[in-house]
């Protein structure tokens, strides 16, 4: 068990190089913020940037809910069957096990946003199940 860090800055947390574009994180910036890496042991928080038109394919946790809170940009986000157009302050949950998907839609401006994972302290217990392109899960 990691020690428990209570502080935790951005700044200091670096860029996740593990998850790539192959894996269905295209042009995307995560940080993994609260893991059980600084002693979380049911949930984590990791912090996303979505770069010039980026997007993360469609998939699954199911082991966890996630609840998606953005910060800046303007985006698209699908949970289920339904699909939203999201802004600052927008808030997006996912249940367990739901295929969701998010895409920045502005070409010059980041999509920003929180996500948090509800049951598991780290992606790899989260789970995830890539289920392709947004074409590809109709």
């Amino acid at each position: 068990m990691a020690k428990i860090k209570r502080k935790i800055s951005l700044r200091d947390v670096p860029v996740d190089v593990e998850h790539t574009e192959d894996q269905g994180f295209v042009n995307l910036k995560i940080r993994w913020i609260v893991t059980d890496k600084v002693g979380a042991k049911d949930g984590c928080l990791n912090h996303v940037e979505f770069l010039s038109s980026s997007s993360h394919e469609f998939h699954t946790h199911p082991n966890v809910e996630e609840i998606f809170f953005v910060l800046s940009g303007h985006g698209l986000a699908v949970s289920g069957d339904e699909t939203f157009e999201i802004d600052p302050g927008d808030t997006v949950f996912v249940p367990k096990g739901e295929k969701h998907y998010f895409r920045n839609l502005l070409e010059k401006e980041p999509l920003v946003a929180l996500s948090a994972y509800f049951g598991a302290p780290n992606i790899d217990e989260a789970g995830y199940v890539r289920l392709g392109t947004k074409g590809d899960s109709k």
